[in-house]
């Protein structure tokens, strides 16, 4: 199967968790608007351990600003890994539901 490329596109809400004596409070700080590119191989290779689906960041906007820079120069290092495994579980399900309707 030949490789697939689409472009996607997301909300990612960033929250503040505050623990109180009885419970955590979740307070919603703002969301993020990722665009990536989503690829899928076709098959997930056991030998090299290569996944089926990979994605490229195209886009993380704040406010109206691309701070992907700041995320690859590694300024904002846990914010980076959290929106590329939001990407990939977005992209993983965006194809499988593609292609579930065909």
């Amino acid at each position: 199967m030949a490789k697939i490329t689409k472009n996607f596109s997301f909300d990612l809400p960033l929250t503040k968790t505050l623990a109180g004596y009885w419970r955590k409070k979740i307070n919603h700080v703002t969301d993020l608007q990722i665009r990536y590119v989503g690829y899928d191989y076709g098959f997930r290779d056991e030998e090299t351990g290569e996944e089926r689906y990979d994605i490229d960041l195209e886009e993380v906007n704040y406010e109206g600003m691309n701070i992907l820079p700041l995320i690859q120069a590694d300024l904002l290092s846990d914010l980076k890994d959290e929106i590329e495994a939001a990407a990939f579980e977005n992209c993983q399900g965006q194809f499988e539901e593609q292609y579930s309707t065909l």
